[in-house]
């Protein structure tokens, strides 16, 4: 069995003569990908997560290989998440705490959680019944817990995110810890208004015809003509896409004027969005299924201000980042 610390031979390189998974892990980031997602960086083989500096040859080990000593890891991993070498005790969803996040999480989407109304709250009783989940002691608290609650509940806070399992509550009192309400009802709210998306499975795939179909519908103003199941693809994919293009801080910078969303709890969301490169509506669209790679030289972050200016070029064409920025900086005034 090979141990986390046995680092010998676990390359991509190194791997030609034995079977190989569809995904690697990065030394560096400590984050998995994609077996050829990589970037081309000076004619080499990089980690695709924006800000790693890991080699996809040298620091990319097989995912297989590297999960042998750790099996609470998943066969498929998750596109963002952080698999650590030395694990804390709850660094990745089990399969029940992943199906009640996802429950929870379309129960907020469908706008049913009132955080000043806990009867509008779910019991434990009706996510066993809503996940076919069988009832494992005559508690159902205590059932649910068993099941993946309470794995849930110390996920999320090994990743410092909102305490979502405070949605789940008693059939005659909410589940919240004694003596700190306000505690409770803080991260109620906070559950609901949180952005999960980075954090659930990957949906279905995206074609690159869609992309184009639903790009080209917001600057046509024929947004009707999408689906809103093509919509919601598209939303997920510019979400992951965000979480790749982050700088190493964490911040997603506009390209043409470096603006980020300024640190501070009264402003929610990222603002900075994403632009389509004109390469996206010239490139062969039948039957080809967009990439994270992809999506990382399809799209470009820009500021709403620098986005709107993007497509106010005189013409009728566009602004190219490298020319926008040029333009900004030899007409933005001296500090």
């Amino acid at each position: 069995m090979i141990r986390p610390h046995d680092i010998d031979n676990l390359s991509d390189e190194d791997e030609e003569e034995e079977s190989r998974s569809d995904y690697q892990w990065c030394l560096h980031c400590e984050r998995a990908y994609k077996r050829g997602e990589h970037r081309m960086v000076n004619g080499l083989r990089m980690c695709p997560y924006q800000g790693c500096h890991g080699d996809a040859v040298y620091d990319g080990w097989d995912w297989d290989r590297f999960r042998e000593p750790l099996p609470q890891y998943p066969a498929v991993p998750e596109f963002g998440v952080k698999y650590p070498m030395y694990p804390t005790e709850y660094p990745v969803l089990s399969k029940g705490a992943e199906k009640i996040l996802v429950f929870l999480v379309a129960e907020i989407h469908r706008g049913r959680f009132d955080p000043a109304n806990e009867k509008t709250l779910c019991t434990y009783q009706e996510v066993h019944n809503a996940l076919g989940i069988q009832r494992a002691d005559k508690n159902w608290e205590k059932s649910l817990n068993a099941q993946g609650l309470d794995h849930l509940a110390k996920w999320a806070r090994t990743h410092k995110l909102p305490a979502i399992t405070g949605l789940v509550v008693k059939s005659t009192k909410p589940r919240r810890p004694e003596g700190k309400e306000d505690w409770w009802r803080e991260q109620v709210q906070a559950a609901v208004t949180f952005d999960w998306s980075p954090w659930l499975p990957d949906g279905e795939p995206v074609t690159l015809a869609e992309i184009i179909q639903e790009s080209l519908s917001y600057l046509e103003g024929a947004t009707s003509q999408v689906t809103q199941e093509i919509k919601a693809r598209c939303d997920a994919l510019r979400k992951r896409t965000k979480e790749l293009l982050r700088d190493a801080d964490g911040l997603l910078r506009c390209k043409v004027c470096d603006w980020h969303k300024p640190a501070h709890e009264m402003i929610s969301g990222d603002i900075v969005e994403l632009h389509h490169l004109d390469p996206i509506s010239e490139a062969p669209v039948e039957g080809r299924i967009v990439t994270i790679a992809d999506a990382a030289t399809l799209f470009v972050p820009v500021c709403p201000n620098c986005h709107r200016m993007i497509h106010a070029r005189t013409g009728g064409s566009q602004f190219d980042v490298e020319s926008l920025r040029a333009i900004l900086k030899t007409n933005m005034p001296e500090k």
